[in-house]
């Protein structure tokens, strides 16, 4: 028989099967899921589904953070200059291309390009200043 505690890896099913338990499984910090199937009927517990999402869903703290976050952001692009702005709201909230972008404004693709590369720098540069953007996601490398 195979003491699960003992692997210290995720075990496969045939030390499960060999006598490893689900107490002792979660004792040796193992992730375990039951399954059964339903046949899509909700259990008295809920559906499988509906149980995993509510296990997955974000907090209310995280809740709190993503709406700061993405008033953070707005009001980042709202102080953007006029052009930049509307490349940002054109590329990114009406899933325009580059090429079609450029069209509208009556320029090249590659200017496009720079003007938008100009506004993400400006909102990298104004969310860190926030204290918005963690330092490891800034792009900033202090070796360098």
């Amino acid at each position: 028989m195979v003491d699960i505690m003992a692997v210290g890896a995720h075990p496969d099913d045939v030390e499960i099967a060999a006598g490893g338990t689900l107490l002792k499984m979660r004792a040796a910090g193992h992730s375990v899921l039951i399954c059964c199937a339903t046949n899509g009927e909700p259990t008295p517990r809920g559906s499988v589904e509906t149980r995993l999402a509510e296990a997955q869903a974000p907090g209310p703290e995280a809740l709190a953070v993503q709406a700061e976050f993405r008033a953070s952001v707005a009001a980042a692009v709202e102080s953007l200059p006029q052009t930049e702005c509307l490349v940002i709201a054109l590329y990114y909230h009406e899933d325009l291309t580059l090429s079609e972008i450029a069209d509208i404004f009556g320029v090249t693709e590659s200017r496009v390009c720079q003007i938008h590369t100009q506004a993400v720098l400006r909102l990298r540069n104004r969310l860190a200043h926030q204290a918005v953007i963690p330092p490891e996601s800034r792009g900033d490398d202090p070796g360098s």
